[in-house]
């Protein structure tokens, strides 16, 4: 698995498939094929590298992330910038830190993205908690289960619009 992950002639759609199911998987030699694939020509599979990477804080694994966060590619940009928040406190140097700002800056914009989507407060809230912002982290979850509900109750709206419809067929001319 991590051979094929490593070769470039792969399937991006399933090496990227593969590198999520790792997650639980207890064999460290994952880690030093995530950094291999942190180097891939697909973004998919740099951005599931960069978040399986992320579980791992070691000398090798960090400097990886870092350069991540200058990737070509947002998506790989601001999933390789999301990882430093869930390192121990003091894990990063300040000129590390700074290093990274663009990128960290650039993941809280996108998750500012979409009001209304509870998804994205769910990972600012997640965000907020791993840097042990803990007030902050509740107004998110706060927010994110009032956007959910607001969702559904739309959901529920228009499904009744659709079965009070009349039953005509519909014209696509």
């Amino acid at each position: 698995m991590l051979a094929y992950i490593e070769d470039p002639d792969h399937d991006s759609v399933f090496a990227s498939s593969l590198i999520r199911l790792l997650v639980p998987c207890p064999d460290l030699r994952k880690f030093a094929s995530m950094r291999v694939a942190l180097k891939d020509a697909s973004p998919m599979v740099r951005t599931s590298a960069a978040d399986l990477l992320a579980e791992r804080f070691d000398a090798a694994s960090v400097p990886a992330l870092v350069a991540s966060t200058r990737d070509e590619s947002r998506l790989v940009r601001v999933r390789a910038a999301a990882a430093p928040d869930r390192m121990p406190a003091g894990a990063l140097d300040e000129s590390t830190k700074a290093a990274i700002q663009s990128a960290t800056q650039e993941y809280i914009a996108s998750l500012h993205t979409r009001e209304d989507d509870y998804a994205q407060h769910l990972n600012l809230g997640s965000f907020h908690l791993d840097r042990g912002e803990l007030k902050d982290a509740v107004a998110e979850y706060e927010r994110a289960a009032e956007a959910a509900e607001e969702g559904k109750a739309q959901e529920e709206e228009v499904g009744l619009d659709f079965k009070c419809a009349p039953s005509a067929p519909l014209s696509l001319g």
